[in-house]
């Protein structure tokens, strides 16, 4: 039978972070069922102003170096305790293409990698199996020499296990999750995920800062004021929802999350309006 409950994980990185591909924008998240990738997320990291590296000529006109970004290098944590069942190192970092002319030989090239398997998308990846028969949990994109587990290994949440690199199907430094129901990808399924919330606490017990910077979520709502966002609720489920659903990304620095609402313009384009949480008035908006 196939088991379509969430699966609960921590954040793989500190630091601020944003969704780039997840289910929170549509399912499957990558466009394909493929390696199960339904309910895949990829996570980019950001400075204060959102920007994931420097911009110069060569991100309009050419691939640039990896090392411009953020997150090249930031490490990797174990989003779940468990088992260490695929360690794969040794894969070269690409250059990373913003550029949409660099973009157009990598797409035309993409069908070539499928048809190489796994090894070639996910590039420099672990997985950790949360029990012997799973679920079983991927990172992927990892930088080349970092990977510092191995099959076998036993892993708690929130160990190092590498660091965000730019390695297999992967145009920018990036960390790609993904839960699926076994490793045979060809037919793999993919599993929801919730992220769970986790608050650091000093010796009076008063809340000192939140782990996490960011976490992308749906969420049935009528109207902004319904939101129960990071600041209310404990955890964040990334599984898919109602067409009628309003789609929320809650952003956050330490412990002042901003919401960033879609809304549309009379032409069609989609804008982006931000507001910070009320519960959160003091921060400032990401």
């Amino acid at each position: 039978m196939l088991e379509t409950s969430p699966v609960v994980l921590r954040l793989p990185f500190r630091g601020r972070w944003v969704a780039g591909n997840s289910p929170a924008n549509r399912v499957p998240s990558h466009g394909t069922h493929l390696f199960g990738t339904t309910f895949a997320i990829d996570f980019v990291a950001v400075n204060e102003r959102g920007h994931s590296g420097k911009r110069g000529w060569r991100s309009v006109l050419a691939t640039e170096s990896p090392e411009v970004f953020i997150g090249f290098g930031a490490p990797i944590l174990a989003p779940a305790s468990g088992t260490v069942v695929a360690a794969i190192d040794g894969e070269l970092d690409h250059e990373a293409r913003r550029s949409q002319l660099a973009l157009i030989p990598y797409a035309l090239s993409q069908a070539c990698r499928v048809r190489k398997g796994v090894g070639a998308i996910a590039g420099n990846h672990v997985v950790i199996a949360m029990a012997s028969s799973g679920p079983f949990v991927l990172m992927a994109h990892l930088r080349s020499g970092t990977v510092n587990v191995a099959v076998g290994s036993v892993v708690e949440v929130g160990e190092t296990i590498g660091s965000c690199g730019n390695s297999g199907n992967s145009t920018q430094p990036h960390v790609h999750v993904q839960v699926t129901d076994s490793t045979l990808w060809p037919t793999a399924r993919g599993r929801p995920i919730i992220f769970e919330l986790q608050i650091l606490r000093g010796p009076d017990s008063a809340p000192l800062a939140r782990i996490f910077d960011f976490v992308l979520c749906t969420q049935k709502v009528r109207s902004i004021k319904d939101w129960t966002g990071p600041a209310r609720s404990s955890r964040f489920t990334l599984s898919t929802t109602s067409t009628r659903t309003r789609r929320f990304a809650a952003v956050g620095t330490l412990m002042s999350p901003t919401i960033t609402r879609p809304t549309r313009s009379r032409t069609g384009r989609v804008r982006r309006t931000t507001r910070t949480d009320p519960a959160n008035k003091t921060g400032p908006p990401v």
